[in-house]
């Protein structure tokens, strides 16, 4: 039984008010086919859209199956509508973009059904309907008749005990009016067809009453043949219909597909959205954490600033072992360097004369010195990583020296020597590091980093105490000024020979034949003692025993000549080190490795974040850009609102179709979340392709060094910003849609 009680509803239109039915006592029952009629105004639609749930009524009471209805919620209506009614319209209310299987389909998706039982009813409808030929076609490609036949074909999909139809003929030709009556009276069987017309003479054959409304009240209710009549079913108390994420998932990609065009317009604004997020956060990164830190030199003691670095020594101040060189060096480290004193030093170096190939001594360079595995051939400008000890990479900055070369190009295949070992090196790569602040570094294949930085640290850190015949004080001669430590194959194990700028002063006192202990020590008391004969040499002037006269500033200082076994004994006594510097792979893994060091055993540091801490301004400026890149990115959401208001509102009659045919606010909700984030997160994957390709193409300096700021924990941060955005917009839209009932919302269109 279907049943209103004095039931009345009243419309607002500003400070009019206007009787849309007044006090109404009618019932309807299972078995007949009712027609309502009567002249435009009259109330008939209003009437019907209450036994349907589309509208809500201000006094009376509609009873369903016996229950009162006053208390529904707009959920409680959904559900009503889901379970009780199909809808047939005058202007069909299908959606356009949908195939007629999928616009069928879609009334499924709230039954318990898989999809393949999904699609055989929907089939078997299509087929009843007589639109088989028809399934695959989009309805916005049907005729009037046709979209009518769908529309009954979904109002049936659910097995509905009411089928409502709002003037189902109203839009078509006489031909197509009587074969959708017909169907209509062959699909009534077993339910409550209610039928507004206002042509009785369509519907004379089959009605088996009919309503007659004027003026918001019922002037006849005149029963036309006698059938057999059964109450409504109470479907209120059986479960609550739900369309599962899985198949809301399925119609969000359904829509993406089958409105291209719509896509394509989320899409790009997204994908605009992306954008502008990603490059933000990139030049963020790179004023805040990029190697811009070098022109903070003199707040730090370490000048190699770069962010992933971790310097760590023991407090202790003993070598570390192969076991806690093992614990530090975990999958969040790139590499490793050992003693890294070396790379917080600047070497002098010589560039070859442009013009005249003899000449090395162009113009004066210092250089930081690294490793090859502190780059990766992406960072190159032009040429290639050094294959052999003798190439190296140089990074220049056209803006800031001239060597006499008017091109990076220029620099390739050039010569460039050592001021310090007078060794001679060919370039085989250049980094363009122009409109940067980064230091100009000079890369080695990690052999020849190894054999520099180690003679650099015996030169730095190494004393030597040479003791003959006994230990007595007069006998003990400490060497502390810098020396410089190389191989000589002419030498035996037990020999060892000096040159020196001046003629050397040490043994000047002794035979050449006496035998030494010679003694070498770091300042944290580690020792190695080999008993070696001096072998006096023929010359004991530097600028004899080294032609490249590289050593010709250094008044005092001396070379020590060593067997290939004696060096390599010193090299492996102080191979241990005591100090580290730790590369990360990512920054966003920074927190974390800290957080593994045992801080009871260990000293840390990290050197951006001592010249951070130390250049406060540093912090404010990088609170200034945080706030000034929020406040854009809050008018980008807007504007990205504004841009997508208007295509949402496109999509306002495929909202209230799926309201009428019982698809709840929440999975209506969901669906639009879903392809908002389906928009976002391929315009994201796409941002990210793009950002890859530009940083591995992309010659400009500035840009590169922008891109390469960035890390992939930013990544996340966009996309969650990406999803963050997507959600709110769908909230904004998803109030802005639900914010009228039904009834308005389809008066509206």
């Amino acid at each position: 039984m279907l049943k209103l009680e004095n039931v009345g509803k009243i419309y607002s239109t500003g400070d009019n008010l206007s009787v849309g039915i007044r006090r109404v006592n009618i019932e309807f029952n299972i078995g007949e086919f009712v027609a309502i009629t009567g002249e435009s105004g009259s109330g008939k639609s209003t009437l019907l859209n209450i036994l349907s749930g589309i509208d809500s009524y201000e006094e009376g009471e509609m009873y369903v199956s016996g229950e009162e209805t006053s208390y529904f919620t707009p959920e409680d209506l959904e559900e009503y509508r889901n379970k009780y009614v199909g809808f047939i319209f005058q202007n069909y209310n299908i959606i356009d973009s949908y195939t007629v299987l999928e616009n069928v389909e879609a009334a499924l998706l709230a039954l318990p059904l898989s999809k393949e039982e999904r699609r055989k009813k929907a089939l078997s409808l299509i087929d009843r309907v007589g639109l088989s030929k028809r399934t695959h076609t989009k309805a916005s490609k049907l005729s009037g008749g046709e979209k009518q036949r769908v529309v009954i074909a979904r109002a049936l999909s659910k097995d509905p005990p009411i089928i409502a139809a709002d003037e189902p003929t109203g839009n078509l030709d006489s031909k197509s009016s009587k074969e959708i009556i017909d169907l209509l009276h062959e699909v009534s069987e077993n339910k409550l067809v209610l039928i507004v017309t206002h042509d009785f003479n369509e519907v004379a054959d089959y009605a088996t009453r009919i309503v007659r409304i004027y003026d918001g009240e019922v002037k006849e209710d005149r029963e036309l043949k006698e059938t057999k009549k059964d109450n409504l079913p109470n479907l209120l108390d059986t479960p609550k219909t739900k369309v599962s994420f899985k198949d809301n998932i399925s119609l969000a990609i359904k829509d993406l597909f089958s409105s291209p065009k719509r896509s394509i317009f989320y899409l790009i604004v997204f994908l605009f959205l992306s954008v502008i997020i990603t490059f933000s956060i990139a030049f963020y990164r790179y004023l805040e954490l990029g190697e811009t830190y070098s022109n903070l030199g003199s707040l730090s003691s370490f000048r190699y600033q770069d962010q992933r670095r971790i310097v760590i020594n023991k407090k202790d101040k003993s070598r570390f072992t192969q076991d806690e060189i093992n614990l530090l060096n975990t999958s969040d480290v790139k590499f490793m360097i050992n003693d890294d004193y070396f790379i917080d030093t600047y070497q002098n170096y010589y560039f070859e004369n442009p013009y005249t190939s003899d000449d090395y001594r162009v113009s004066s360079v210092n250089y930081q010195t690294m490793p090859i595995r502190a780059m990766s051939a992406s960072e190159l400008t032009i040429g290639r990583l050094p294959e052999n000890d003798n190439e190296v990479v140089i990074s220049v900055n056209e803006n800031s020296f001239n060597y006499g070369y008017d091109t990076k190009e220029d620099f390739l295949n050039k010569k460039i020597e050592d001021n310090m070992y007078g060794e001679v090196y060919t370039i085989v790569g250049v980094v363009d590091i122009s409109n940067t602040k980064y230091v100009p570094t000079i890369y080695h294949t990690d052999s020849k980093y190894e054999e520099k930085s180690f003679s650099y640290y015996q030169t730095s850190y190494l004393d030597i105490k040479y003791t003959k015949d006994g230990d007595s004080t007069d006998n003990i001669f400490y060497i502390t000024s810098e020396q410089l430590f190389m191989k000589d194959s002419t030498l035996s194990d037990d020999e060892f020979s000096i040159a020196s700028y001046k003629e050397s002063y040490i043994f000047s006192y002794y035979t050449n034949d006496s035998l030494y202990h010679f003694t070498f020590s770091d300042f944290y008391g580690d020792a190695l003692t080999l008993d070696l004969k001096y072998k006096e040499k023929a010359e004991y002037k530097l600028e004899d025993s080294i032609k490249n006269k590289a050593f010709s500033y250094m008044a005092k200082e001396n070379v020590y000549y060593l067997s290939e076994n004696n060096f390599n004994k010193l090299f492996n006594t102080y191979k241990n080190p005591n100090q580290v510097s730790i590369f990360l792979k990512n920054t966003f893994n920074m927190n974390s490795y800290k957080r593994g060091i045992d801080g009871d055993k260990y000293n840390y540091v990290i050197p951006t974040e001592l010249s951070v801490n130390i250049e406060g301004l540093d912090k404010i400026a990088s609170a200034i850009y945080i706030t000034l890149v929020g406040m854009f990115l809050f008018g980008i959401f807007f504007l990205t609102y504004a841009i997508l208001l208007r295509s949402v509102r496109s999509r306002k009659e495929d909202v209230e179709v799926l309201r009428t045919i019982g698809i709840k606010k929440e999975n209506i909700t969901i669906l639009f979340a879903s392809e908002m984030i389906a928009s976002a997160t391929i315009a994201f994957f796409i941002t990210t392709i793009i950002f890859i390709i530009i940083k591995l193409s992309i010659k400009d300096a500035f840009i590169k060094d922008v891109l390469n700021a960035i890390n992939w924990f930013d990544f996340v941060i966009i996309y969650l910003v990406l999803f963050i955005m997507s959600v709110l917009l769908n909230m904004l839209f998803s109030k802005n849609a639900f914010k009228k009932t039904v009834k308005k919302s389809l008066e509206e269109k």
